[in-house]
């Protein structure tokens, strides 16, 4: 039976934003006592808590985010203990798991003991070129593309 786990942070005014900037805003529209219903309106940033870049924030050309399909999101997946990482993930970091086609991807590491609401720090481990290269490389030589 497979399980799902939901990684994301919850999302709050409290939600730590890039440098601790202030990036999510609630402002109520209608409320109950007022309305009998309530509407909310939310600004956020497309880099509040857990979240999917987009090819577009990388790549003049690439897709923004609507553009890609929830089921590229959503399988089995493998996750890598990347933990001892201490700056970032490079193809050697990478180059000792056993990735498969197919497998969703995700990487384990010190950033995963922060909070969502601790206070921004510069120091987090991230996806090196070369880590991201390795991957594309690999799900290219499994898939056969």
């Amino acid at each position: 039976m497979n399980k799902i786990f939901d990684i994301s942070w919850p999302i709050s005014q409290a939600t730590t934003g890039y440098k601790d900037r202030n990036i999510v805003k609630f402002h109520d529209l209608k409320n109950f006592d007022k309305d009998g219903v309530r509407e909310t309106d939310i600004q956020l940033s497309s880099h509040t808590g857990t979240h999917v870049d987009a090819p577009s924030h990388f790549f003049r050309d690439g897709k923004t985010i609507d553009e890609i399909t929830l089921n590229r999101l959503v399988g089995n997946c493998v996750v890598l203990d990347l933990t001892s990482a201490l700056e970032k993930i490079t193809d050697e970091n990478l180059a000792s798991f056993d990735i498969k086609e197919g497998d969703i991807v995700l990487l384990k590491t010190m950033n995963s003991s922060i909070q969502p609401t601790d206070k921004f720090s510069s120091h987090f481990v991230y996806l090196h070129e070369s880590g991201a290269v390795y991957l594309k490389q690999k799900k290219d030589k499994s898939s056969g593309h």
